[in-house]
């Protein structure tokens, strides 16, 4: 499917191959952002076990 997808989209011109590209782009990031909040509650939890 990531093949048959990648092969279409280099059939688009580049102008219309950054709507998609942005988009997935995005949706990575929204990825990251989960894992970072996610690291972050985590060291506020963290850090009071270590300064006692």
């Amino acid at each position: 499917m990531v093949e048959e997808l990648s092969h279409r989209a280099r059939e688009l011109s580049p102008d219309e191959r950054v709507q998609p590209a942005e988009e997935l782009l995005a949706t990575v990031h929204e990825a990251d952002e989960e894992i970072e909040a996610e690291w972050e509650a985590e060291i506020k939890r963290r850090v009071p076990e270590i300064e006692h």
